[in-house]
């Protein structure tokens, strides 16, 4: 790292990964040019879209992060009489197979966000794609643009904050809503289970995203949306035409020690549902991060039931 560039090699090696390929990645690696507000980098980084905190409508962690060109504008402060505005706009492709298919699409994206009065947060996020599939046979174009709002406040030690986000995709059929997603946020700190200050944060949200064709979903060709990335959808992490209602609670401490607990229930359009549930821990080790996570998924369906454990570890160390 110098004074302006920045760059980061991170190398993935995955067993059985679910894309069936690609069991070496780049993912997470980045090379960046820094001037002062203004920032240009070729990167393979994630990217999360809007206050929401188990899934975000438009852009979030579920699937491997795009490769893309990134431009962000994020100043320290703003004009006299504005208030500060954060851009981000990138240019990449996804790549997916659905079926017999195969995918590959350029994505656009932008992020515009500021705070308006009261302390109200407020931001605009939008994505165009376009491409062909290995067949020659094009693909609508797609474009999909979410508004969100936040609003935090205080009282003695405890931090709270309600948020809510409202996707667009203008495929909207009769009868149908928007996408949406609202929740709620509490923070205090104390020393419960431990003898240091940790931050406790607990949270709840509800999704839906039953507008059957929000994630551009073309029955001709395949029952599965088309919004991908290798087989994960690159929006919201739950079931596309569900109802979810999440939980989670978070204790950290200032060594990056700590835990991580989710519970998800999805109720969706064909009657049948779906329950998630995370379990994470993280712990300082050898001068570096230790996380540990367990995931269970359980699917009923009509005359079927399906159940998923998975299990990741990871060690991250800086210098």
């Amino acid at each position: 790292k110098g004074e302006h560039f920045a760059a980061r090699l991170q190398i993935n090696h995955r067993w059985d990964p679910y894309e069936d390929d690609n069991e070496q990645t780049l993912d997470g690696s980045y090379l960046a040019y820094n001037f002062g507000d203004v920032s240009l980098s070729l990167d393979a980084q994630p990217l999360w879209w809007g206050p929401a905190q188990h899934s975000s409508l438009l852009m979030s962690t579920n699937a491997r992060p795009l490769t893309k060109l990134r431009f962000d504008y994020s100043p320290d402060f703003a004009p006299i009489g504005l208030n500060p505005l954060h851009i981000s706009t990138f240019v990449g492709y996804n790549e997916t197979r659905l079926g017999n298919i195969n995918v590959s699409r350029e994505v656009i994206g932008l992020r515009a966000a500021t705070q308006l009065q009261w302390g109200l947060q407020a931001g605009l996020s939008a994505l165009h794609q376009t491409g062909k599939t290995d067949i020659n046979s094009e693909i609508p174009d797609n474009t999909m643009v979410s508004l969100d709002l936040r609003k935090g406040w205080h009282w003695q030690q405890h931090h709270f904050a309600a948020y809510a986000e409202v996707g667009f995709d203008g495929q909207l059929e009769e009868g149908e809503n928007p996408a949406f997603t609202v929740g709620g946020e509490w923070q205090f700190n104390a020393s419960i289970f431990s003898d240091q200050q940790m931050r406790h944060t607990l949270v709840a949200e509800y999704t839906d995203t039953e507008s059957r064709n929000f994630y551009q979903r073309l029955p001709r060709v395949s029952t599965q949306p088309f919004y991908q990335h290798y087989q994960r959808n690159l929006g919201s992490s739950f079931a596309p035409d569900s109802r979810t209602l999440s939980l989670s609670y978070r204790l950290f401490a200032a060594d990056g020690s700590g835990w991580t607990a989710q519970l998800a229930y999805s109720s969706l359009a064909d009657d049948s549902n779906q329950t998630q549930a995370l379990l994470q821990r993280s712990q300082p080790v050898f001068g570096g991060l230790l996380n540990i996570g367990f995931e269970y998924n359980d699917n009923e369906r009509a005359g079927a039931n399906t159940d998923d454990i998975g299990a990741r570890i990871s060690w991250e160390w800086r210098f």
